[in-house]
């Protein structure tokens, strides 16, 4: 009996040991366990956004190059939820056209990490939708490339990492670009994400992180995890958190067809016309003069 139970503690550490990461809703820091130590040279060419910008969910940067966890300052402790598109996982924030006439999309970009990889992007694909509403609560999908849809990707040299930790770069976030191409009209939508990477660990979606402020406004973000819709909330204070992510394109403006203006030809012919008009006013005048 006593070589069943260690037989059967055994297993069940050696199952928690190979859980995949995507049986993990959160990764939650853990000021236990050793870093990667992951060290590597910056990218020379870091993420900026190729479009205009019509939306942007808000930052994940907090100081130059960073993307602190405020695990001391503010009682946080998730670095970044689930968001593992192989394993059917996203996370979807909302956003609002608010120009009258729409706009068009061109395309989205969110933003993943994988825990203890280089900085070099590990994302090989990112799945996509948009809804029309809230897809908890019956927003229908208006853009669909949940069959992946990745344009482009790359390092945006910023790391994330816990206060209490100190900097490192075990965590570098990368963009995801997803190419869209359509128009939007005015309205409320939400954007979703699953991220597809080479990495060992995740991908992740880094919050919207603002130095000293938690929950960040308009924080709402859900995540789709087993299944079913939830509030992404933060693993120690419990507040809810926001994901980054940006819309670019272009304002559809109002299309006012232009005037012609008449040209020389055109122009003679309108005096032609008006001197021919004349004339006739002016026969008919004298004719009832001479008859009177």
């Amino acid at each position: 009996m006593r070589h069943f139970r260690f037989l059967l503690a055994a297993l069940l550490l050696l199952t928690l040991a190979v859980t995949p990461a995507s049986a993990q809703i959160r990764d939650e820091y853990d000021p236990g366990a050793a870093t990667g130590g992951v060290t590597g040279t910056l990218s020379s060419q870091p993420w900026q956004p190729s479009e205009a910008v019509l939306y942007d969910n808000g930052p994940f940067e907090t100081t130059a190059g960073e993307s602190l966890l405020e695990n001391v300052t503010l009682g946080l402790t998730t670095l970044g939820a689930a968001a593992q598109g192989a394993s059917g996982n996203a996370v979807a924030d909302d956003f609002t056209v608010g120009d009258a006439n729409g706009w068009a999309v061109t395309q989205v970009t969110g933003f993943t990490y994988q825990s203890f990889s280089p900085n070099v992007s590990t994302v090989t694909e990112v799945n996509v939708r948009i809804y029309d509403g809230d897809p908890n609560a019956g927003g229908t999908v208006v853009f669909d490339g949940s069959g992946g849809c990745l344009s482009a990707t790359t390092e945006t040299n910023v790391f994330r990492y816990a206060e209490s930790a100190g900097f490192n770069m075990d965590r570098a976030i990368f963009s995801a670009t997803c190419a869209v191409g359509m128009d939007l009209p005015a309205g409320g939508y939400w954007a979703e994400f699953g991220f597809v990477g080479s990495g060992a660990s995740g991908p992740w979606a880094p919050p919207v992180t603002i130095l000293g402020t938690s929950p960040v406004p308009g924080a709402n973000a859900q995540q789709f995890f087993g299944g079913a819709w939830q509030n992404i909330v933060d693993g120690g204070n419990g507040d809810a958190l926001a994901v980054p992510f940006i819309v670019e394109g272009d304002v559809i403006s109002v299309f006012v067809p232009v005037q012609p203006i008449p040209t020389l030809g055109q122009w003679g012919m309108i005096v032609f016309t008006l001197l021919l008009i004349a004339l006739g006013i002016f026969t008919l005048s004298r004719r009832r003069q001479q008859t009177a």
